[in-house]
């Protein structure tokens, strides 16, 4: 379970990258109205990609960084803290986005809770020894 969570948590981050900036995140209406009196209103609708710049993509890197730090290859004492610095970073990046694009990490930021929560399976094969 806690494998499948973490590879989750990586596809989930890799999809919201890919398409989170093509998204349509704002939209309005515009009046305007000319000398002789006539008005024109015109909708507009612009992807976050097209408002923020190509810096919205380092942005949007963070939580796959973070799904990423869950899944290398980390020594048996580090794992574990990895584990929850990833589940700590993806639950930070959830609650400062959240009036924005946080919603859309949450069930990254829940796979990584579940993985950090659970014990690894080979760190309970490692540890346990019936007859020691």
């Amino acid at each position: 379970m806690q494998r499948f969570a973490r590879w989750f948590a990586l596809a989930w981050a890799v999809g919201a990258w890919l398409l989170v900036p093509r998204l349509p995140g704002y939209s309005g209406i515009r009046t305007t109205t000319a000398a002789d009196g006539m008005r024109a209103t015109t909708a507009a609708r612009a992807t976050f990609a097209e408002v923020n710049g190509p810096e919205i993509y380092l942005t949007l890197a963070v939580p796959v960084l973070a799904a990423l730090l869950a899944l290398l290859p980390w020594p048996q004492r580090l794992r574990r803290a990895a584990q929850v610095a990833a589940a700590a970073v993806a639950v930070a990046y959830v609650l400062l986005g959240l009036m924005t694009v946080g919603i859309v990490y949450l069930p990254l930021a829940l796979a990584l809770v579940v993985a950090a929560l659970r014990p690894d399976a080979t760190s309970r094969a490692s540890t346990h020894r019936p007859w020691s």
